[in-house]
């Protein structure tokens, strides 16, 4: 078999093609002040926003996980899921579903809460996914709610500080500043 000289250019330039959109990945998350030192790239691109499909699901899937989001919540498991942690962890399983934090905490307080399915045919398992602000602590019942919105429209969903949080994290601010001026 004879190879010319374009195969091996044909096959350089589709291999970069693969590594632009980590390289891309990678260049955003450090600029945001995450460290490259001891990730693997596969923790790289996670922590990036979800832009492919979740797993499919039916009436009966999304039932079945709107119930075991309710368990999660009665039992803590959202409630230790949402807490700022530096690394995975699967907090409650049941009926072929599992409630995992996906992500380590980043330096700007924030990590995945998931719903995956147990034993996903070919393709994602993830089926409802919540990102939380640790900075802001979320009540569970908040992170449940937006982790059902999240299966019913098939999109990540953050969770976003209480006006009542941002009231707080904003008269705290100006209370350190006016102790940084005296």
């Amino acid at each position: 078999m004879k190879l010319s000289l374009a195969t091996p250019t044909i096959l350089a330039l589709l291999s970069c093609a693969h590594a632009i959109p980590v390289l891309t990945s990678i260049d955003s998350l450090v600029e945001r002040g995450y460290e490259p030192d001891g990730l693997f790239e596969r923790e790289w691109v996670d922590l990036e926003a979800r832009v492919g499909d979740f797993a499919a699901t039916n009436g009966k899937v999304r039932t079945q996980a709107s119930q075991f989001i309710g368990n999660a919540v009665n039992n803590g498991a959202i409630s230790a899921a949402s807490q700022p942690s530096n690394h995975d962890h699967t907090y409650h399983t049941q009926n072929g579903l599992h409630l995992d934090r996906q992500t380590p905490t980043g330096p700007d307080g924030k990590h995945k809460v998931a719903v995956q399915l147990n034993k996903a045919q070919k393709g994602p398992s993830t089926i409802a996914q919540a990102v939380v602000d640790t900075n802001h602590p979320p009540k569970p019942e908040t992170v449940a709610a937006k982790l059902r919105h999240s299966l019913n429209t098939g999109k990540e969903q953050p969770v976003h500080p209480s006006a009542k949080q941002q009231r707080i994290a904003a008269n705290n601010a100006k209370s350190a500043a006016k102790k940084g001026k005296k």
